[in-house]
């Protein structure tokens, strides 16, 4: 999930204060733990000072563990710079969603390791990278793959040397395959595999899948092609899930739910789903 963005609006991220986002997530931290909600993979946001708040008892909220900023290739899902400004490699600024520490964008293994260095040293337990093409981006087809190997191995290797993971943003099946042959360990998503033989391949590496039991109606863009993103991933999930639970894929909870503050509660409704809609048992473990 995504703490940092659940308690913001789009505008509060755009446009309010610095500090605002952070605010808000204090807040939201405090919802989310009387939700009963008591630890929490946060996986894109600053959230490593609340942590060490939340840790220390200052403040009511989840455990946290945070990835700090998703890194992602310029074009890829983390990219929400200006079309007409030059990518960061050759000298162009920092997107808002850069400078309030959401996304950091790093082109070739050098970048990459430098990026994934950075968010160690400001407090990440594990590391998030965008392999495949998202929803909410304007740049990338959900069909596209994000990331070379060697770059992805770059990041899997400096995690590794800090004793942690990557996980990958991916919903493609090509991008799937690519991110567990560069060896990462958690697959935000995985919407659109192609087959159950993916799901296998999961298993057999224990890599997790990391997936969220979306609705349509749980996401709302103005964007019609956004739009049609949204609908393609809500119609694969249900077959993602079967394919996962009938190839013994270990298999985690997640909601991705951001921008909209109002429904953040829509997290503990995500959750009964699993059994009320994809056919989980309450003791399935």
């Amino acid at each position: 999930m995504h703490l940092f963005a659940a308690g913001s609006t789009h505008a509060d991220l755009l446009s309010a204060g610095a500090g605002t986002a952070h605010y808000n997530a204090v807040a939201e931290a405090g919802r989310m733990l009387m939700r009963g909600f008591t630890t929490v993979r946060d996986m894109a946001g600053d959230v490593a000072a609340l942590r060490g708040a939340l840790d220390a008892g200052r403040l009511p909220g989840p455990r946290i563990y945070p990835s700090q900023a998703a890194i992602s290739q310029t074009c890829g899902h983390g990219d929400f710079s200006d079309v007409h400004h030059d990518a960061s490699i050759f000298g162009g600024p920092l997107s808002r969603a850069e400078s309030i520490g959401f996304m950091r964008i790093a082109d070739g293994r050098d970048r990459v390791l430098a990026a994934v260095r950075e968010q160690f040293k400001r407090g990440a337990s594990q590391i998030k990278v965008m392999a495949g093409g998202g929803v909410t981006s304007t740049y990338d087809p959900l069909d596209v793959v994000q990331y070379t190997g060697d770059e992805l191995r770059a990041a899997v290797e400096a995690a590794a040397d800090w004793g942690t993971y990557v996980s990958a943003h991916v919903y493609n099946d090509i991008g799937i395959r690519r991110a567990i042959e560069a060896g990462i360990k958690s697959t935000e998503h995985g919407h659109l595999a192609a087959g159950p033989d993916t799901l296998a391949l999961m298993a057999e590496r224990d890599v997790w899948l990391s997936t969220q039991p979306f609705l349509e109606s749980d996401h709302v863009y103005p964007d019609p092609v956004s739009a049609e993103k949204n609908k393609a991933v809500c119609e694969g999930v249900r077959q993602t899930y079967q394919w996962a639970r009938e190839c013994g894929t270990n298999i985690a909870f997640g909601t991705d739910l951001l921008l909209n503050p109002a429904e953040s509660d829509r997290q503990s409704d995500m959750l009964v789903r699993l059994t009320r809609d994809f056919g989980f048992t309450p003791l399935e473990p």
